[in-house]
């Protein structure tokens, strides 16, 4: 089954948010962890999963098409650099 890490995918007030809650929970059940501790937070669902791979596809594509016009944008002033 897919998860989604959801320190990964909320924003990071929201994650900084429910990670303290977890770790002052844990302080106050007196249970004792490094400092090298690290938190996890999964959601297993596979049909969320596929959603969420949906959403970075789309924005992995927007990306790829704003990297592709400034390399267009690029390429048009190099070339008129060198005619002048």
């Amino acid at each position: 089954m897919n998860y989604i890490n959801i320190i990964e995918v909320l924003p990071e007030e929201v994650s900084h948010k429910i990670s303290t809650l977890i770790w002052e929970a844990l302080d106050n059940q007196k249970i004792i962890t490094s400092d090298d501790a690290e938190l996890s937070i999964r959601v297993y669902d596979d049909e969320a999963t596929k959603t969420l791979g949906h959403i970075i596809d789309h924005v992995v594509m927007e990306y790829k098409d704003q990297l592709n016009d400034y390399g267009s944008k690029v390429d048009t002033l190099v070339d008129s650099m060198e005619e002048g």
